[in-house]
């Protein structure tokens, strides 16, 4: 579809939704043109040619425009009655597709720059950036060059989501939170089975929750305790990546009404939830199952604070604690021990070479040198 097509099919709905409210308001003014616009523009006229289609818009602008006038007219004193369809810079404000506030932001599609609204009138869409110079309207995007592009523009899309209310999304980069579905379920990173991400919790626990951290883009990911989220290209989501790459990077896109839905910026499609619990990456616009609420949690047990953090590299031997109330602090020997949900005693093949020596997996416990068994 070129960017002609683009910009009549918008002008052609906007003509339509006017046609339909004149002929709802008004029609007995000169037999009802709101129908003939209907007729003049036609059912198929995204299928006639582009200069016919320039020729039958001009027109039905201006049929719109007289009928709206007329309308007005009767509504202000003449046998019809009402309030009548106000006109606004050649437009029927009477139309209430956009709401109010979004009057100055921008429509969709190629043509039509929101570098400088930053916002959209269509229901569904997100300003998203190219680059410095440019961003549009779209509902989702993919990172990176679009082979839609015109060849002579074919340059990467940073796809960073524009707010004309904040310079920044609000992503509480460094913080630990709960992401809950629009079902009311809390979103969690299964502990078995494959570190599956679901949303299926009635209440909040230790794996639901994600610390947020800031990447060295717009993008953000999400650590669940040692691993990090990943949006396979299949949609499913898995908390079982130790390193970030382009399948662990998510874009945080705020929505008008407070709530966050967040796209994998390498496939274009957004987190979706269902009320049975799936949660997969395999939306392409943003409705009402893929937004997400968020909060800000304490990412340690209470009463921990000294303790230890868990993973191979803090050393818990003398903490004998564990911050994680999900982790033990086992000892290996008299040297070393560390936070980990298990044990298996002897020597651990994932263990460096040169420290691969046998696990005592004694637990260790601040509270007592001994166990109470």
């Amino acid at each position: 579809m070129t960017e002609l097509d683009m910009v009549c099919n918008d002008a052609e709905s906007q003509l339509q939704a006017g046609a339909a409210v004149v002929t709802a308001a008004a029609p007995q003014v000169d037999g009802g043109q709101g129908g003939e616009l209907h007729a003049l523009l036609g059912q198929g006229g995204q299928q006639r040619p582009a200069w016919l289609r320039r020729v039958s818009l001009a027109a039905g602008a201006a049929a719109l425009l007289l009928v709206g006038v007329g309308t007005r007219h009767l509504g202000r004193g003449g046998t019809g009655g009402g309030q009548g369809l106000t006109l606004s810079g050649g437009a029927a404000t009477g139309v209430t597709q956009f709401h109010e506030s979004k009057e100055e932001c921008s429509l969709h599609g190629g043509a039509y720059n929101c570098i400088e609204t930053e916002c959209c009138k269509g229901p569904h869409m997100v300003c998203f950036e190219k680059n410095e110079h440019y961003a549009t309207c779209r509902e989702s995007c993919v990172v990176g060059e679009h082979h839609d592009d015109p060849e002579e523009h074919r340059t990467p899309w940073s796809c960073k989501p524009l707010n004309k209310d904040s310079d920044t999304d609000s992503a509480p980069r460094g913080s630990t939170i709960t992401l809950k579905s629009h079902h009311g379920k809390y979103v969690v990173a299964d502990r078995f089975h494959g570190r599956w991400v679901k949303a299926d919790r009635e209440e909040a626990d230790m794996w639901a929750s994600f610390k947020v951290e800031e990447q060295d883009d717009h993008t953000v990911a999400l650590l669940s305790h040692q691993d990090y989220v990943s949006c396979e290209p299949d949609g499913d989501l898995r908390a079982n990546r130790t390193a970030v790459h382009t399948s662990e990077k998510f874009i945080w896109v705020d929505n008008s009404d407070g709530t966050v839905s967040l796209l994998c910026g390498h496939t274009g499609k957004y987190l979706k939830a269902t009320p049975h619990g799936v949660l997969k990456a395999e939306a392409h616009l943003i409705g009402d199952w893929e937004k997400f609420t968020f909060e800000e949690v304490d990412d340690i047990a209470p009463g921990t604070e000294d303790c230890s953090l868990h993973g191979g590299a803090p050393n818990c031997l003398d903490t004998k604690c564990c911050k994680d109330p999900h982790m033990v602090c086992f000892e290996k020997n008299e040297h070393y021990a560390t936070c980990r949900e298990s044990c298996v005693v002897g020597e651990h093949h994932d263990d460096p070479e040169e420290h691969r020596t046998p696990w005592s997996c004694k637990p260790l416990n601040k509270d007592s040198d001994t166990d109470s068994a």
